[in-house]
């Protein structure tokens, strides 16, 4: 099953990878996700489609649980 994660856990990534807390590969193993993953969002970021919420089920960088 694909993993899913929150536009908050999203915006937090692409916020540390900006800042320069971290690099990208860093990140990557860091959340256990692609590299390619945060160049992705860091895209969605800056056009603005990670400024609203999502579904509060999706993981948020963990697991969750209902």
């Amino acid at each position: 099953m694909r993993r899913r994660f929150s536009n908050v856990f999203k915006r937090m990534i692409v916020e540390e990878y900006l800042s320069g807390v971290a690099t990208q590969a860093q990140l990557a193993c860091q959340y256990n996700i692609s590299p390619h993953l945060i160049i992705r969002r860091r895209k969605d970021y800056s056009a603005g489609e990670l400024a609203r919420d999502n579904d509060p089920d999706l993981l948020a960088g963990d697991c969750s649980y209902p």
